[in-house]
């Protein structure tokens, strides 16, 4: 979403919102349809996904880790892994910082032999 919107030159919240409407149309024109279909941004979908990692935290499965970040300099911003773009260590084509689509290896993105920064 955040890609989309710097490619459009809008908000994320911006696009969210066409899309969202595009495909309520689409589906409406398809003859789906939904008891409820709602956007992550709805009150319903925030306290279901608190509620979730909270139950997540108490498990063994989810714990916290330091981590390097690429930081923009021009933005002065740390950047998603999804804008550092490179080498997979593992297939050698080219993929962004967080999973190679061409092999599926889930990266983390200081392994890249880091090519471009997308902002």
């Amino acid at each position: 979403m955040t890609i989309r919107a710097k490619q459009e030159n809008k908000t994320p919240l911006e696009v969210s919102n066409y899309y969202h409407e595009e495909f309520n149309e689409c589906f409406k024109k398809l003859g789906f349809s939904y008891d409820v279909y709602t956007k992550t941004s709805s009150e319903d979908h925030k306290q279901f996904v608190k509620e979730f990692h909270e139950k997540l935290y108490e498990s063994a499965y989810v714990y916290e880790k330091e981590a390097p970040q690429v930081y923009c300099d021009h933005c002065h911003t740390f950047l998603a892994d999804r804008f550092v773009t490179g080498k997979c260590p593992e297939c050698g084509k080219g993929t962004r910082g967080d999973q190679c689509d061409s092999c599926g290896t889930v990266l983390e993105p200081e392994l890249l032999e880091i090519q471009t920064i997308f902002i």
